[in-house]
């Protein structure tokens, strides 16, 4: 059974009013059946909505199907930070992994550098954030033994944790067994 790792840079506070958007790939079920629901969208806002009761919370699904984590710069500005968010809590990667399929030699460094434009972007917008690793692309490969290039998921969730700590946000590994 996997488990799944948070490593926070305080405690994550819901505040009353407050507006959060879940962006990216958590929209799309489960990740692997050692997380059953992990993903489902309706999780995270009825778990918040049930515990932070008293509190007036907002929260607005960016599903962004379909998109590498550059894509999804191409719509910050109109599709999310339109919202003014105060919590971001993002999950992508899955598809910028897909986008190295069948390159001869797999560039996971358009992970990192888009990961970073989106959060120093948020960052200056005033959002609290939470980034969740990002997970394999399903082709058939157990979460114990990847197959290209779903191998390089490794170094992608270190970048993830890295931009996370460098960026005073939360980090949910969900990945690591």
């Amino acid at each position: 059974s996997g488990a799944v790792h948070a490593e926070t840079n305080g405690a994550l506070e819901i505040r009353d009013g407050e507006r959060i958007m879940l962006i990216g790939d958590l929209m799309h079920g489960p990740r692997y059946a050692q997380h059953p629901g992990l993903r489902d969208p309706e999780l995270l806002p009825a778990y918040f909505l049930s515990r932070f009761a008293a509190r007036n919370v907002t929260f607005v699904k960016i599903a962004a199907d379909h998109m590498t984590t550059a894509s999804l710069l191409a719509i910050l500005d109109s599709e999310v930070l339109s919202w003014k968010p105060t919590l971001v809590i993002i999950d992508r990667g899955v598809y910028d992994v897909a986008s190295q399929f069948r390159k001869p030699k797999p560039d996971f460094s358009v992970y990192r550098k888009g990961m970073s434009t989106l959060v120093s972007r948020l960052r200056a917008a005033g959002a609290r954030m939470v980034l969740c690793s990002p997970t394999p692309k399903n082709n058939g490969s157990a979460p114990d033994s990847l197959l290209p290039p779903n191998d390089g998921i490794a170094g992608m969730v270190r970048d993830a944790r890295e931009i996370a700590a460098a960026n005073g946000a939360h980090f949910v590994d969900v990945f690591t067994p």
